[in-house]
């Protein structure tokens, strides 16, 4: 008797299933670069609100502009992390500040 693996078929992540890894909590600030081919960006900090092995969702003060692309640098007690990141979700606050998406390559 021969038994066949089942098929498993591959789909596209869409509304709150959309990311490629699970997203953890995590506040904590962060410094940012001003955007690749800024002249005189010195960058800035931001507050990070969750973090996956893929991306991170921060605030920033500042307009970001989609597909932007910045070097992220998170250092605190327990994580060190220096990545580039591209930003791929913006969405204006209340507050006059930025929720912020960037996805790291």
């Amino acid at each position: 008797m021969t038994q066949t693996a089942p098929t498993i078929e591959a789909t596209e992540p869409t509304g709150s299933d959309r990311r490629r890894s699970p997203r953890s909590r995590r506040e904590t600030t962060a410094w940012l670069s001003a955007a690749s081919g800024q002249r005189n960006g010195n960058g800035f900090n931001v507050r990070v609100r969750d973090l996956s092995l893929h991306g991170v969702g921060y605030v920033a003060e500042k307009e970001p502009r989609q597909n932007d692309t910045h070097w992220m640098v998170i250092a605190d007690q327990s994580l060190r992390l220096s990545t580039r990141l591209r930003v791929v979700s913006t969405r204006q606050r209340e507050d006059g500040h930025w929720d912020v998406g960037g996805e790291f390559f």
